[in-house]
This record gives C-alpha cells, structure tokens and sequence, in this order.
C-alpha cells in the first residue's frame, strides 16, 4: 500500500516528502500490562493506572488502522507483547514482534528513586535478538528481558551498548521528555544522550503524543542526521495506529533504487535498525500543505501540528475517555484508586446530616465537581509537561547560541581544515595503494611467466652437463640405425671422444 512518508535525508538533513509502498506499524503503544500508575502528580496519587487496553482490542484497532506488523510496548514487562505474537503464531502469522519500552538511567545507580533521572528507550525485536534467522522461544526471549531491566540501572549507555551488541533495534522515545522533575537535566546533555544512541544505529522517535517534544525531536534529527520513527505512545484504544512507523525494502535498478514492502517480521527490523523507515500519519493535511520533495521549516511544523499531534477537540477526547476508565467500576482496581472513589462517595453521607441539602442533592454536586477534576488533572499535568519541554528547549539553544563565539568559530573552523586536510591525505594514500596494487600486479604476471617457462622446461630431457648438444644428438643418430637397434645393445650413454696420439718428435 502506498503511503505518504516523511524522512530525513542522512546524508543532507533535510526532511522529504514521499510516497513509498511500505510496510507501517505502530511502534510504540501500551496495553492493560502497562500496570504501574502514572508517574506524574495527581494522577499518581488518586492511581491512574498506564493503560487498559487488552491485547485483543489492542489488535483489532490496529488491524481496523490497516497497519501491517503488530507489536506492543509495554512499561519494563513484555507479557503482552509475548501474548500478542503467540496468538498470532497461532495462527501460522509472522507479523508481530516483541518490543518493550524501559525506564534506563541516565547515570549509574543503585536502584531507581525519586532523585534518579531516567529516560525511556524502546527496544524493537528482541525475539531476534543476536541476528536470530526464527523467533527465539518464549523463555530465551524472557531470560534477555530480564538482564535488560537489569542493565536499566547500570546507566544508558551501558544500556545501549548491549543493546547493539546482542543486535536489538533501539529508539530514544519522546527524546524531549523530562523523565523527572525532580532532578536537573540541561539541553547539552539530551544532545550528548542522542549523539550516543547515532553511534548505536539508534532512532529519534516522533511520538503521536505531544506536539513540543516531536518538534524539537525532529530538529534533533536534522541537526544529527538520524533516522526517524513514530508511534503514536497510545495508552488507551481510540489513539492506536493514528501514526505509525514505515519500513521498506530496497533494490538497485537500471532506472534507480526500486522500494517494495517488507513481507515478515524480521525484515522489518533488518529495515528499521539499517535506517530505511519514514514516518506516517492517517489524518490529513490542509491541502496548501501536502507537498512532495524537501520540506521547509515552516511545512515541517504544520505537518507535526496536524498529522502528529491532533487538535485540542482530539486531546479533550483522549482525556474524557480515560477519566471514564478511570471511574468505571468494571475497569481495574487498586488500593489508590479504592481509597480515592471510596472517600469522594462518602463525603455526601457525611455531610448531609449537618446539612440543610439533601445527600442525593450533595452527591449530584459532588459528582460533577469531581468529573471536572477528574478532567481536570490530566489537562493540567499535559501542559506541566509542555511547559517544562518548552524551559529544556531554551536551555539546548542556549548552550549552542554559547557555542557560537569568535573562539569556538575559529576552532570549528581549524577542525574543518584539518578534517579537509586529513581527507586529501587519504585520497593522496589511496593513489599511492592503487599504484603499489598495479605494480604488484604486473610483478605478478612476471612471476606467473616465469613459472610457465619452468613448467615447459621440466619436461625436457636431463642432459649430462659434460656432454656437448652435438655428442647427444650423435648418440641419437647412431642408436637409430637399424643394424645398431639389431645387433643387440646400444651404445653407451657415455661416448668417449677419442684422443688424438701426440707426433712424437724426431731426434736430428
């Protein structure tokens, strides 16, 4: 299927526009395993729970959003995303893989707290791990797990480095993402965490998520030249595969480099880790936007406001839909979540004795004062979230506008020159080599002839060195006389030259 797709030209930066027949999937979406609370404020503290979503619905919104590899990538467990592809693999399919989103810190710790820093890192594929040709079973797959979460406290670039090592794909997730509050983190150190993950063959992702993170994940990429992937970072069912990761297969033509989709599994991660995805949104562009070819600035933030993060009415929706999971008693439980309804319900009844209203009256007013609330909190720790994207990017431009002085000018400028010098050098040393190669290939073809000379010369006769060309061929000659080969034996090898008698000299 043809798809609009946008990706970052490796080599020059610059974002463009496409349409390539690949494969999509949604590379970063939650089910109900995402079990833990939510991390932040309020939500944390009342027990919002990740997610709710269960494999089955997870699939088939997925399928309904044509995708065509399937995955989840759940917070620090992959049972879901064992769940998903043993269904699939059920039914004779190769179209799901194990992905898995950890929560790794950013330096060396004893274990993770309230003064830890942390970012999240998606790790694709780890049922191909070690350039597996077939799925690994489910308990190898298992046992890679769990020395990843313990490789998580050990720092992110130890981290990563297994990663690569055991050939796990690896995503730097919503890379402006503050992990925590609590601790400081500066723009030059989300630079230096992305640098690493570029010498990893690791991805910036574009999250379906938040609007401030994607555009400055995306600046990061340009600024890089890395590849880009999306996933829309669902954590209920009406937000899954509305954006998506775009994986194709190349081919060198006469008429030019030929993409056709990847057709299983492991061709999408062979694709994903060799930086040959583009990302994609099912929502459309204002028709003045929907180009085709390298984008400009001001493009590139249309197509993030409009295909990558959604309208206020999509966000109001999002929420509304998990502060009805939220209180819908048929949905999860757990203690925070108890004690919270429990005290908000009772409130009414203990207070209506003192009271001049009715409980029913209370407990209307009550209700709707907590719906807000309920609407409220998520709206609130949304902004809180932008707002502290927003206080990093003006650290990171900071750093560089520091960076921009006469001294550093100068020392870019010697780097430039003796990177351009180094390059004339090796080019100056690859002649030298291509000469050299070419006089060793003539000495070569000498040396073959030679060894042909010696070849032919074996096969002549061993000459006696005492005998001249002349004795040997007179042998011949008289041994081929016919009253000779007769009479018996031939003559000896060995001919004697008679010695001519010295005159003796006369007496006078």
């Amino acid at each position: 299927m043809e798809r609009k797709t946008y990706t970052i030209d490796l080599k020059t930066g610059l974002l463009c526009a496409m349409l390539i027949d690949g494969s999509a999937m949604d590379l970063h979406c939650h089910s109900k395993y995402s079990s833990q609370n939510v991390q932040t404020g309020a939500s944390s503290t009342i027990g919002v729970q990740e997610s709710n979503t269960s494999i089955k619905k997870l699939y088939e919104m997925l399928k309904k959003r044509e995708m065509d590899i399937f995955t989840v990538s759940d917070h620090n467990t992959i049972k879901g995303a064992l769940e998903l592809r043993n269904n699939r693999r059920k039914k004779g399919l190769d179209d799901s893989i194990i992905n898995c989103e950890y929560d790794v810190s950013i330096d060396p710790c004893l274990e993770p707290g309230p003064h830890v820093s942390f970012i999240h890192v998606g790790c694709c594929g780890l049922d191909y791990a070690d350039n597996a040709t077939s799925p690994l079973p489910d308990n190898e797959v298992m046992s890679l797990h769990n020395k990843l979460l313990d490789k998580t406290e050990e720092g992110y670039k130890s981290f990563i480095n297994f990663c690569y090592e055991k050939d796990i794909g690896i995503v730097f997730n919503h890379p402006g993402w503050k992990g925590n509050s609590n601790v400081d983190f500066t723009g030059k150190q989300l630079e230096e965490i992305c640098m690493d993950f570029s010498k990893v063959n690791g991805l910036l992702e574009i999250n379906g998520d938040h609007q401030n993170e994607n555009l400055w994940a995306l600046e990061l990429a340009q600024l890089l030249k890395m590849p880009i992937c999306c996933g829309t970072d669902a954590h209920l069912p009406r937000r899954l595969g509305n954006q998506y990761t775009i994986a194709w297969n190349e081919e060198e033509t006469e008429s030019g480099i030929k993409r056709t989709p990847v057709k299983e599994a492991r061709e999408y991660l062979t694709a994903l880790k060799q930086g040959r995805v583009g990302i994609g949104s099912r929502f459309e562009l204002p028709e003045k936007f929907d180009k085709l070819g390298v984008l400009d600035i001001e493009d590139q933030k249309k197509i993030v406001k409009y295909q990558f993060n959604g309208d206020w009415l999509q966000i109001l929706l999002d929420v509304w839909h998990g502060a009805g999971n939220f209180v819908n008693p048929f949905t999860y439980w757990n203690a925070r979540k108890a004690i919270s309804l429990g005290a908000l319900t009772a409130i009414p009844f203990a207070i209506a004795p003192f009271s001049s209203y009715t409980a029913l009256g209370l407990f209307g007013l009550e209700a709707l004062a907590c719906s807000l609330l309920i609407n409220g909190i998520p709206i609130v720790e949304r902004l809180s979230v932008a707002n502290d994207t927003r206080t990093l990017y003006k650290d990171w431009k900071k750093y560089h506008a520091d960076l921009d002085t006469a001294e550093f000018r100068e020392e870019r400028d010697n780097i430039i020159e003796e990177v351009n010098l180094k390059e004339e050098q090796i080019r100056n040393l690859e002649f030298e080599v291509s000469q050299k190669k070419a006089e060793i290939e003539e000495k070569e073809l000498e040396i073959s002839k030679i060894y042909e000379y010696y070849e032919e010369a074996s096969h002549l006769p061993i000459l006696n060195p005492k005998l001249r060309h002349w004795h040997w061929l007179s042998q011949k000659f008289v041994n081929a006389l016919p009253w000779v080969q007769a009479s018996g034996p031939k003559t000896s090898s060995k001919l004697t030259i008679p010695k001519e008698k010295k005159k003796k000299k006369s007496k006078s």
